[in-house]
C-alpha cells in the first residue's frame, strides 16, 4: 500500500527535504508552515505564482499578457532532467483526508536539460487540485540521480488560497498584448527624414513597455533600416545609419539597456519592390524591429 508523506514525521528546521517512502519513491515537498510556501510575482507582462521545493527545485504557474491568454506550469529541477522521459501527473489527497482517492491526470513529456512544461488544460488541473486542498504530484525516473527509484515531487496546498487570490488580482493588470504582438514590427519615418511617424512611435512605445515588464524573456532587439534608391548610395547609407540611431535612442530613452540593442543599416540594398513609383518607394523605406529570445535557436 502506498504511504503518503506525513509532515510531522520529517520536518527539519522548518523545511521538508527528502523522504524515501515504502513505495520506493524519493519524495520532495515543501513542508515549511512557519514561512510562506507560495509567492507571487506581479508585472504588466506576466503573473507568476511559484513554490520552491527544497532539495528539488521550483514550480511556477505563469499567466502572460495578451489577448489570447493561457496558463503555463513549469517544473524546474536544480538537477536537470538527464534524458527524455515521461512524468506521471496526479492529484493526491493529503494525509489528513484519509479515504479520498487519488486522481490520475496522465503523462507529461520531459526533455533533457529543459524544465517540465504543462500548458492549458493540464496546468489548470494542477492549479485546481491545489485550490481544493490536494497535492499536485509529479513522478518520474532519473537513474543518473536515484537508480531504480521513482522521484516524486509534491506541490503543497498550504496557504495556496490567499496567494491564488493575489495571482488572480495580478491578471487584471496585465497588458492586452504580448510578446507575439511586438516580436516583429515594421516602423516608418516621414519620408527620407529622421522623424518617426506617430503610428511608429505608438508601436515602439508598446515594445518598450512590454520588454521592460518582462526583461528575462528577451536577449536582444535587432533594428534593421532600409530606404529607397533615390539619391546616391553613400547618402542612402548615411541616412539609414542615422535612422537606426534614432530608433535605438528611442528605445534607450524608454529604459531598454543599450547593450541589448543591435542596429543594422542597409542603405538602398535589399529592396522589397521596384522603386519606379512613390507607393513602392514608400514600401522600401522601412524599419524592421525584431525581438530575439533564447529559444530562437531551437
Amino acid at each position: 500500500m502506498k504511504t503518503r508523506p506525513d509532515y510531522a514525521g520529517f520536518l527539519c528546521g522548518g523545511l521538508l527535504w527528502v523522504l524515501t517512502g515504502t513505495a520506493g519513491a524519493v519524495t520532495f515537498v515543501n513542508g515549511d508552515t512557519a514561512n510562506p510556501v507560495w509567492s507571487v510575482e506581479n508585472t504588466p507582462a506576466k503573473c507568476v505564482l511559484s513554490q520552491k521545493v527544497p532539495g528539488w527545485g521550483k514550480a511556477e504557474f505563469i499567466m502572460r499578457s495578451g489577448k489570447d491568454r493561457f496558463l503555463e506550469l513549469t517544473l524546474d529541477p536544480v538537477k536537470p532532467f538527464s534524458r527524455k522521459n515521461l512524468m506521471t501527473f496526479r492529484e493526491e489527497a493529503p494525509e489528513w483526508r484519509p479515504g479520498v482517492r487519488d486522481k490520475d491526470y496522465g503523462m507529461v513529456k520531459i526533455y533533457r536539460d529543459f524544465p517540465g512544461y504543462l500548458r492549458g488544460e493540464q496546468a489548470w488541473y494542477a492549479l485546481s487540485s491545489l485550490e481544493k486542498g490536494f497535492h499536485a504530484s509529479f513522478v518520474y525516473r532519473d537513474d543518473q540521480y536515484y537508480r531504480n527509484e521513482d522521484i516524486r515531487v509534491l506541490l503543497s496546498p498550504y496557504e495556496f488560497g490567499k496567494h491564488y487570490l493575489d495571482f488572480q488580482e495580478c491578471q487584471l493588470g496585465l497588458l492586452d498584448y504580448g510578446l507575439r504582438d511586438v516580436r516583429r514590427i515594421t516602423a516608418h519615418f516621414d519620408g527620407k527624414t529622421q522623424k518617426l511617424t506617430p503610428h511608429s512611435r505608438e508601436q515602439l512605445n508598446r515594445l518598450r513597455e512590454y520588454l521592460k515588464s518582462d526583461p528575462d524573456i528577451w536577449k536582444s532587439v535587432v533594428i534593421s533600416v532600409f530606404t529607397d534608391s533615390t539619391g546616391t548610395d553613400a547618402d542612402n547609407q548615411k541616412l539609414t545609419e542615422a535612422q537606426a540611431g534614432v530608433v535605438a535612442g528611442y528605445l534607450k530613452e524608454g529604459g531598454l539597456p543599450e547593450e541589448k540593442i543591435i542596429t543594422r543599416s542597409f542603405g538602398e540594398t535589399h529592396q522589397g519592390v521596384l522603386n519606379e513609383i512613390e507607393p513602392d518607394r514608400k514600401a522600401n523605406r522601412r524599419v524592421i524591429v525584431e525581438v530575439r529570445t533564447d529559444f530562437d535557436e531551437f
